[in-house]
């Protein structure tokens, strides 16, 4: 894992992890805390997304500032940042037609793609998306 750097204009702090061998990230500041346990509001971040969950994996349980609502991510979990430069904008195909829900832009860091996230814009429990697409191979 890299060093944090403070959120500037050079670098974005994330969460990151993975689903079914995809990178994803999401805002630090968009995160609260993290436990092991679920809580009442709890649902694996996969069942929001209409991917399938990895039942077989330990989870943590992000909080979601300014929610009730915690998401369960396979470990592992990470804190790091990315750089401004690495951060692009959704295509707008993508933005007319998103393949997952709350997707909200891209960042590319060699040859690694990341999907970033807005947990605030999941939806509250999972509706039907055709995510066949995203099961591609790695």
């Amino acid at each position: 894992m890299s060093s944090l750097q403070d959120n500037t204009a050079e670098a974005l702090a994330v969460v990151r992890f993975r689903i079914a061998d995809h990178h994803f990230a999401m805002e630090a500041r968009a995160v609260e805390g993290m436990s092991r346990e679920p809580g009442p509001c709890g649902a694996p971040l996969e069942t929001l997304l209409g991917l399938p969950v990895a039942s077989d994996t330990a989870r943590r349980w992000l909080a979601i500032r300014g929610s009730q609502r915690r998401l369960g991510i396979s470990e592992p979990v990470e804190l790091d940042s990315i750089a401004a430069s690495a951060l692009r904008p959704l295509p707008p195909l993508l933005q007319c037609r998103p393949l997952l829900p709350a997707l909200a832009a891209m960042a590319l860091e060699g040859a690694q793609l990341s999907l970033l996230l807005d947990p605030c814009a999941l939806p509250d429990k999972h509706t039907t998306h055709n995510n066949s697409e995203l099961e591609m191979q790695p």
